[in-house]
């Protein structure tokens, strides 16, 4: 139908990963409504290259695991979906898939594990109910190389929105109008897929993944609230994370373990009309034993403020970046601290306007070293970046 059936490597060569750009970030001249408390700690220096031109900007997706980088994103069409690996010197891009000019594709996903990239993406024909006819595949390959192998995970249940990898089994969370659905695998090729309804409300976003105690965590935004859902692989349990009179979001590069082992979940919402008096702000929600607390990460902008990008540590030190309006362009700022302290307590600092932009993904390589992947979109060619703290 809407997919060409061959998933072949066909661009493993096209390398991008221009010149890179150092800054020395040693200033933390964050202002009251950028972010939290200044600090007058010094930092390392950033760097940050680019990882592909001429980008969706829309939908991208960046995962670091161990000393290796992969990003997955769209063309600007919305035909074709491109994986990227950080090969030492440079990022070679490898085609996955394409529609066959009657739909777009949309959503990506990205997970590594230790011997398989994946990703997941949707496909919905032109001009019909997209919520009931669109698709949802999933592909994977050896980390090291070989071809790609797709297989369909299910039609019209929703988007999917995160991908959960234990141990070898795989996991796709799905969500539209009919609610939120887990799609569970073994992580074997050509096995089945069985799909469970997490939730008859609610839009999901994002996960958290297992805690120490093997308890799966998800946050999910239902309009003016952001929930909770965690299950020890029985009932599903909820509760509310924050609620106002704001339309709230969650993203799928915004849920992570903590020390305590409940997750951090940053989101962004926005109040009134922006524009015309409204206002958009990002929050940090951790728990403890009294419930959940939100802490303004930035806010006050009449323009929209970037749903943030947290990885915490297995020191428990959480590391955050977010963006936020600076005239015409957006700053890309990073936060760090201990995840049970509070954000007065942390460390604040902006980035070289050469590798600002909207974070899609933050992770930390097997040195326990920060690296993001970040859209660009503000003049020029739109782009992917990597930023990195050497």
């Amino acid at each position: 139908m809407v997919l060409l059936a061959a998933l072949a490597v066909l661009a493993a060569g096209c390398a991008a990963g221009s010149g890179v750009a150092p800054w020395d970030a040693g200033r933390t001249d964050a202002g009251p409504d950028a972010g939290p408390a200044d600090s007058d700690q010094a930092s390392p220096r950033w760097a940050c290259e680019t990882i592909a031109e001429d980008v969706n900007v829309e939908f991208a997706r960046f995962a670091y695991r161990g000393d290796r980088g992969y990003a997955a994103f769209l063309s600007p069409s919305y035909s074709e979906l491109l994986v990227a690996q950080d090969d030492g010197d440079t990022w070679s891009t490898e085609f996955v898939a394409a529609t066959d000019g009657f739909g777009y594709l949309g959503f990506p996903g990205l997970a590594v594990a230790d011997d398989l990239v994946h990703t997941f993406f949707d496909d919905t024909p032109f001009g019909m109910d997209e919520d009931r006819v669109t698709c949802v595949w999933h592909a994977s390959r050896a980390i090291e190389a070989g071809s790609w192998f797709a297989e369909q995970v299910a039609c019209g249940m929703g988007r999917p929105e995160a991908i959960l990898l234990e141990d070898d089994s795989l996991a796709i969370f799905l969500g539209g109008p009919g609610g939120m659905y887990q799609a569970r695998q073994s992580g074997k090729l050509d096995d089945t897929w069985t799909l469970e309804i997490v939730s008859s409300q609610g839009h999901p976003c994002c996960l958290g993944g297992f805690d120490q105690d093997g308890v799966l965590h998800v946050a999910f935004s239902g309009m003016d609230r952001v929930m909770r859902a965690w299950t020890t692989g029985e009932a599903w349990q909820f509760e509310s994370v924050a609620m106002s009179g704001l339309v709230l979001w969650v993203a799928p590069w915004s849920v992570a373990g903590s020390a305590s082992g409940t997750p951090l979940i940053a989101f962004s919402g926005i109040e009134g009309e922006l524009g015309a008096g409204g206002e958009s702000t990002a929050y940090l929600a951790r728990r403890d034993e009294k419930g959940w607390h939100s802490e303004v990460l930035a806010g006050g902008s009449a323009s929209p403020v970037g749903t943030p990008a947290v990885v915490v540590g297995t020191d428990g030190a959480a590391h955050v970046a977010y963006w936020v309006p600076n005239g015409d362009t957006f700053g890309l700022w990073y936060a760090t601290g201990d995840s049970n302290a509070p954000l007065s307590e942390w460390l604040v600092e902006p980035l070289d306007p050469a590798c600002a932009g909207r974070p899609v993904g933050i992770s930390l390589d097997g040195k326990g070293s920060v690296h993001m992947g970040v859209l660009q979109v503000d003049g020029g060619p739109r782009r992917l970046v990597h930023v990195w703290k050497e």
